[in-house]
């Protein structure tokens, strides 16, 4: 199979384009799709094109469902969500249009992502550790390198660590103080220690955290 075209972002300016529903505007789908996979550039073109709803169908699910998943999250899986279009593109027949196929797809990867960020969730707060585990590190060579590691992560991620370790706060506490939802709150310490993990390797996490 031919490379896929670029990841399609999403596009604010213009209400999308109605296609019909009928068999004759399903007939043209399939024949674009093919031609598409026969590497016609024009047609590549345009199922990129039509493939700009599925950024605008994650960001409306994700605000629905109460925003578990933050922006970078909803990038990665609108960039997986169609990979996934086009390696699965072979198998389209025509027998729904193709933006309802395609959102099939999408809404499918969202679930998973949603049901990962809460197993992680659930992972990382039974491994917790008293506020105490944390200070235990601040006058060692180890500790220092802790808060120069944290210095270096993002804002948000950094002022969860800080408050869920430093402060003793529980999720709810800190997704109540920041104004997020729970699950965003709980997904930042996620990227936070990765990143941690990243900084200070295997031996030096589990002494600082």
């Amino acid at each position: 199979m031919q490379e896929p075209p670029l990841t399609p972002t999403p596009r604010p300016a213009r209400a999308p384009e109605r296609r019909p529903a009928n068999e004759a505007g399903r007939r043209a789908d399939l024949d674009l799709v093919r031609r598409a996979l026969r590497g016609d550039r024009r047609a590549r073109a345009e199922l990129v094109e039509r493939m700009r709803c599925i950024p605008r169908v994650l960001a409306a699910k994700n605000a629905r469902s109460g925003r578990p998943l933050q922006a970078a999250d909803l990038a990665d899986l609108n960039q997986e969500t169609f990979a996934l279009i086009w390696q699965r593109a072979e198998e389209y027949r025509g027998e729904a249009a193709l933006e309802t196929w395609a959102t099939s797809f999408a809404l499918h990867l969202f679930s998973n992502a949603v049901r990962r960020v809460a197993r992680d969730a659930r992972r990382i707060e039974s491994r917790s550790v008293e506020p105490a585990a944390f200070s235990k590190a601040d006058d060692t060579e180890t500790g220092a390198v802790l808060l120069d590691a944290i210095a270096a992560l993002d804002a948000d991620q950094a002022i969860v660590v800080r408050m869920k370790k430093v402060d003793g706060l529980d999720f709810p506490e800190i997704a109540e103080r920041l104004a997020l939802p729970i699950g965003t709150a709980k997904s930042r310490y996620s990227r936070a220690l990765s990143a941690l993990r990243l900084a200070l390797g295997p031996k030096r996490m589990r002494g600082a955290i």
